[in-house]
């Protein structure tokens, strides 16, 4: 009977052990985006400046979900932080339409890029990654991992 327990007992412990998930739950976020508004002649803040008026920012995006976006300081600089758009599956479409404190005509930052989420094999974890990523009628520059992207805007 002891047999028979214990036989009983390992055998559970060996099939509890195999129905395990050997895969950690984990997921790594998409990069975050960033962006620095700087007027193109002066090389200026135009958020900390008062020159682009943040209340007045309107974002229209091809996401189907509510995107939320915020304002933030970083390191003395005024940023647009959009990095919850960086969640979107697939290529999304997307416009900031600002307006100065100079001018009724908003300034539109049009921009798109693709988000790709995979699942490493080796340690199980989801990664999420953007690639051509595109801001189409400002120049600009843009440090991929930190998410900081400068955007050179001609005010009147």
């Amino acid at each position: 009977m002891k047999n028979i327990l214990l036989i009983i007992i390992v055998s559970l412990l060996v099939l509890s052990s195999c129905m395990k998930n050997e895969c950690p739950d984990c997921t790594n976020p998409p990069p975050p985006l960033y962006f620095y508004l700087i007027d193109s002649k002066t090389d200026s803040d135009l958020i900390a400046n008062g020159r682009l008026v943040p209340d007045s920012f309107i974002l229209y995006s091809s996401s189907i979900n509510p995107v939320s976006w915020d304002i933030v300081e970083e390191n003395g600089k005024m940023m647009i932080d959009l990095s919850d758009l960086m969640w979107t599956e697939g290529d999304s479409q997307h416009r900031i339409a600002v307006k100065g404190t100079d001018t009724t005509a908003r300034i539109n930052i049009d921009f798109g890029f693709t988000t790709t989420k995979d699942t490493l094999s080796d340690d199980c974890c989801t990664i999420y990654e953007n690639s051509k990523f595109k801001i189409y009628n400002q120049s600009y520059e843009r440090d991929v991992p930190t998410g900081f992207t400068k955007i050179k805007m001609k005010v009147n």
